[in-house]
């Protein structure tokens, strides 16, 4: 976990990208692989150029996630951006319970 952190860090303090994002995506066999180690995972990272693809769907990767997919991406659901907030942290909602793509967005500062 701290390996990731120092690296995203690391790129993102390199580059010092002002109007992109540095964002990963889920993969179904990599760490982080939920909603909340992905906002924990933000968090940590603790810059503002820093976003998730929180693409469901590749997060589901076992038959348990599968049968109760609104179960496992509920609790992330209610993520809300705030001023204190990465931008990367922004409101979803889900629908249907169906895991679907979503993405959250980083969206620099003006």
């Amino acid at each position: 976990s701290e390996r990731i952190i120092d690296s995203i860090r690391s790129i993102i303090d390199a580059a010092q990208p002002r109007r992109a994002c540095y964002c990963i995506e889920p993969m179904p066999w990599m760490v982080p692989d939920g909603p909340e180690e992905y906002e924990k995972l933000i968090r940590d990272v603790d810059r503002r150029q820093f976003a998730a693809h929180m693409d469901f769907v590749n997060m589901i990767n076992c038959p348990r996630r599968y049968l109760d997919a609104e179960g496992f991406i509920a609790p992330g659901a209610t993520w809300t951006r705030r001023a204190s907030s990465p931008p990367a942290l922004r409101s979803w909602r889900h629908g249907s319970g169906a895991p679907t793509s979503r993405t959250a967005a980083c969206i620099p500062p003006a």
